[in-house]
């Protein structure tokens, strides 16, 4: 579904106030229970209630008394926990998302199996996608697709996380446009729960980042900050920290590797030490201080994931010393190593170093480069990519090739800024 269908929803849920009732995925839970078993509603309802009020609990009618809910689940042999999920799903939605606020992998599964056995719903749902996006699974799409379709029996805590989670698959998927345009749709629900507050504000500061809306975003990075602090999240703290030294090193090289340099990092775990090494790394080669950036470099492993990250950097230094063994080995080595999406910006990177001839160089960033950070809206890397591209037109002089570039490069930048406002 389109960004515009996802607003007329919320905006027709808003206007007719269609907010879940209680139970009501219960009685829709109970309804394909019961046929599943091909069990007639008399069968069920026989000593608990009138047919005609079991029919109203399955047409989601009424709020059930919770007596007859356990009545009627137990006369359908659906174990107790599952019943008790349904009877507090708000509480079992509110864990899950605190395990992901704090990066609990051992949490994030444990209440996603707890949620599992219900099949389907928006409490089914939401779990799956926010555990999807946590393991980097591939079946976003499809659980987005149902939650949307969801949207007009959501009530307001349910309808932020799937604007919250929704945004973030945008992100994680490097669509930061999309990503930027549903998480402003929040800005409408006034519901307040600090762990997806932190979430939302870090993933929109860095959105916001990538977008060059920098004079909006240091509010959502104080926003986050705080709410980590308060719960004594060091470590969203310290990755949204270092979010953000990535963002000032591209105006301010020195204040970054000083920033940097404050970070004890004794105090970070082995996936925030691997980020700390490759962007302390490129500030840096940035500097031309190759030795230091070395050893930085040295603390990324092999089984690391971001070491396709170090061996473009590396192969970044052996062009700018000139080591001419150490070029070569790294292309062998890049050639016959797995990538993934986060290693995309830097796979482009290592193809643009590679690419020594002028004419096919401004090719590849012409036809591949740029088109790809247009996609992705980082407008970062395209200034980047742009003046590249303009550089190699000066050196030839096609003057008039290089003006077209940086036409291009200001119309995308004024057509974000547009669609942004």
């Amino acid at each position: 579904m389109s960004l515009a269908s996802i607003k007329n929803k919320i905006e027709r849920r808003l206007k007719h106030s269609q907010n879940k009732n209680e139970y009501q995925e219960i009685g829709t839970y109970i309804k394909r229970r019961r046929k599943d078993l091909n069990i007639t509603q008399d069968v069920v309802s026989h000593g608990i209630c009138s047919v005609s009020y079991l029919s109203k609990i399955e047409n989601n009618q009424i709020t059930p008394n919770e007596y007859f809910i356990k009545e009627i689940m137990t006369k359908l042999e659906v174990k107790e926990d599952v019943t008790q999920t349904f009877l507090n799903d708000e509480h079992f939605l509110k864990d899950l998302i605190e395990a992901f606020f704090y990066l609990d992998n051992t949490s994030i599964k444990q209440k996603f199996e707890h949620i599992k056995p219900l099949e389907s719903g928006i409490l089914f749902h939401l779990g799956e996608l926010i555990f999807s996006i946590y393991s980097k699974e591939h079946n976003s799409y499809i659980v987005i697709s149902k939650l949307e379709h969801l949207i007009p029996n959501m009530n307001d805590f349910e309808l932020k996380t799937f604007l919250v989670f929704n945004g973030l698959f945008h992100y994680v998927k490097e669509n930061f446009k999309s990503a930027f345009e549903i998480f402003d749709l929040i800005d409408s629900i006034h519901y307040k729960n600090d762990y997806l507050d932190g979430i939302y504000n870090m993933y929109t500061f860095i959105t916001k980042q990538r977008l060059k809306k920098k004079n909006i975003s240091i509010l959502n990075y104080e926003i986050a900050q705080k709410l980590f602090a308060k719960y004594l999240n060091r470590k969203r703290s310290q990755l949204l920290l270092l979010e953000r030294i990535k963002y000032i090193k591209d105006e301010d090289v020195f204040r970054a590797e000083q920033m940097i340099s404050n970070i004890f990092e004794g105090h970070l775990d082995a996936e925030t030490k691997c980020i700390y090494y490759t962007l302390y790394s490129s500030i840096l080669i940035q500097q031309a201080k190759y030795q230091d950036a070395l050893i930085k470099l040295s603390n990324i492993k092999e089984d690391s994931e971001c070491y396709y990250q170090k061996l473009v950097l590396l192969y970044r230094i052996s062009l700018d010393e000139n080591d001419i063994n150490m070029k070569e080995e790294l292309e062998s080595i890049i050639s016959n190593i797995e990538y993934n999406i986060q290693d995309q910006q830097y796979r482009i990177m290592y193809h643009t170093m590679r690419l020594q001839n002028n004419d096919k160089q401004k090719e590849y960033i012409r036809d591949i480069a740029i088109p790809y950070t247009i996609k992705s809206s980082n407008l970062n890397a395209l200034k980047i990519y742009t003046d590249l591209l303009m550089d190699i037109c000066m050196k030839t002089s096609r003057y008039k090739e290089a003006t077209q570039y940086y036409m291009k490069y200001a119309k995308e930048l004024s057509r974000i800024n547009e669609l942004l406002k």
